[in-house]
């Protein structure tokens, strides 16, 4: 579910960038939700399986993870791609302004809001890379137990210990989440004033 997640946020940013007005009216919180629920009944059918067919549910999540891994790392290439030329653009209006000897708001709005962009873009990132280490050494194990029965019993170990390190991200990643990302950072302290206020009576 995390790493679908993951994966869909670095769509909805490259979507965010490349559509801009129509991104509003295409990316709705309806659709969003729905999009959520759909996610998280796959997550609890698929990880059902493994009570079923081991041997599928293994092979079925390596091929979820490759592609959520390549989506992923197209994604971001081409959001960094896009932000580059973007940059390059500004740069050559602002030169161009400098050079008329008017100045342009429309222009310093631009600038603005793309830098937004990328600092919100760069912490995506770097959470979902903590997230990608925590979750390898899981994958890598889980692999290995297919592939050398023999020395399953050391490699059982080694996935606990794996299983350890991606409970404490669980544990890290909201706080992550919530310290880098304003948005998600003010809409948690609402909601927590909200109940807050609820459970004391005031308004």
């Amino acid at each position: 579910m995390s790493l679908l997640i993951f994966t869909a946020i670095s769509v909805d940013q490259l979507l965010m960038i490349h559509l801009h007005l129509r991104y509003n009216t295409l990316v709705t919180n309806k659709r969003t939700t729905f999009f959520l629920a759909a996610l998280l009944l796959f997550s609890g059918v698929f990880t059902a399986l493994n009570f079923f067919n081991q041997v599928v549910y293994v092979i079925l999540i390596m091929m979820i993870n490759c592609t959520c891994f390549i989506t992923t790392f197209i994604s971001y290439a081409k959001i960094y791609r896009t932000v580059i030329r973007h940059q390059h653009e500004i740069h050559d209006q602002a030169m161009a302004v400098a050079t008329s000897g008017n100045s342009s708001s429309n222009n310093n709005n631009t600038v603005l809001e793309l830098a937004r962009f990328k600092k919100r873009a760069f912490n995506t990132l770097c959470i979902y890379i903590i997230f990608l280490s925590s979750y390898i050494p899981y994958l890598c194990t889980v692999v290995l137990l297919r592939l050398q029965r023999e020395r399953a019993v050391l490699i059982f170990g080694v996935k606990n210990f794996a299983v350890t390190i991606i409970f404490f991200n669980s544990l890290v990643n909201p706080l992550m989440i919530c310290w880098k990302m304003r948005d998600i950072r003010n809409a948690m302290k609402r909601l927590v004033n909200c109940f807050v206020c609820k459970k004391t009576g005031l308004k």
